[in-house]
C-alpha cells in the first residue's frame, strides 16, 4: 500500500512539474510575440485547447484583452472586459482589470466610464496606482499640463513601454497647452521605441 502511495505522489509531482515546465514555455512564447507586436500569433495560441488547460480563465482573459489593446481593438476589448467582470477575482486581478478597462476608456475619451473605473482604482487603496490614474485622468478630461516639468525629468531614468507611456502623456499636455511642435515630437518619439521594440 506504502508503495502505492509513492507511486502516486512520484506520478503527481511529475505531472505538476510538466504542467509547469508547460506554462512557463507557453507564457515565454506568448511574451516574445506581445514584444514583438504579434497579435495574431497570441491570439492563435491562446485558442489552442493546450493553452486553455494551462490557465485559469481569468489569465486566458486578460492576456487576450492585452492583445486587443494593441491591435487597437477597442470594441473587443470592450467586450473582454464585460466578460472579465463576472469572473471570481482577488482584490490584485481586480486592480489590473479596473486599470486596463480605465487606460482603455481614457484613451477612448469616454469620461463617464473612465471615472467609473477611477472609482474602483481608489478604493483598491494602492496609493502609486490612483496617483497614476488620477494624473492620467486629470490630462486627458481636463486639459491638464502640470506635470510636464516632473514627467521630463523621470523620462532620462526610464525606458521601453514606461518611456513610451510617458512621451506619450507629455504628448497629451504639450497639445493641452497649445504647442503642437512639442506634441508631434514626443508622439515621434513613441513611435521610435515601438519600432524598435518590435523590430517594423
Amino acid at each position: 500500500m506504502q508503495v502505492i502511495g509513492i507511486a502516486i505522489i512520484v506520478i503527481t509531482l511529475a505531472i505538476t512539474a510538466y504542467v509547469e515546465i508547460s506554462k512557463r514555455k507557453t507564457f515565454a512564447k506568448l511574451e516574445e510575440y506581445m514584444r514583438a507586436g504579434d497579435f495574431e500569433h497570441v491570439l492563435d495560441l491562446l485558442d489552442k485547447r493546450s493553452t486553455q488547460t494551462l490557465y485559469p480563465r481569468y489569465n486566458l482573459l486578460f492576456m487576450r484583452l492585452n492583445a486587443m489593446l494593441g491591435m487597437g481593438d477597442v470594441k473587443q476589448a470592450k467586450q473582454i472586459i464585460d466578460e472579465m467582470r463576472d469572473l471570481k477575482m482577488n482584490k490584485e486581478q481586480r486592480l489590473a482589470l479596473a486599470v486596463r478597462a480605465f487606460n482603455l476608456y481614457a484613451e477612448a475619451r469616454d469620461r463617464a466610464n473612465a471615472t467609473k473605473e477611477l472609482e474602483v482604482i481608489e478604493e483598491s487603496g494602492d496609493k502609486i496606482t490612483v496617483e497614476a490614474c488620477r494624473r492620467t485622468y486629470e490630462v486627458f478630461f481636463k486639459g491638464s499640463s502640470a506635470y510636464i516639468e516632473e514627467m521630463e525629468k523621470a523620462l532620462e531614468h526610464v525606458s521601453g513601454a514606461e518611456e513610451a507611456a510617458m512621451c506619450q502623456m507629455l504628448a497629451l499636455q504639450y497639445e493641452n497647452r497649445g504647442d503642437k511642435e512639442r506634441a508631434r515630437s514626443y508622439r515621434t518619439r513613441v513611435q521610435r521605441i515601438i519600432e524598435k521594440a518590435t523590430g517594423k
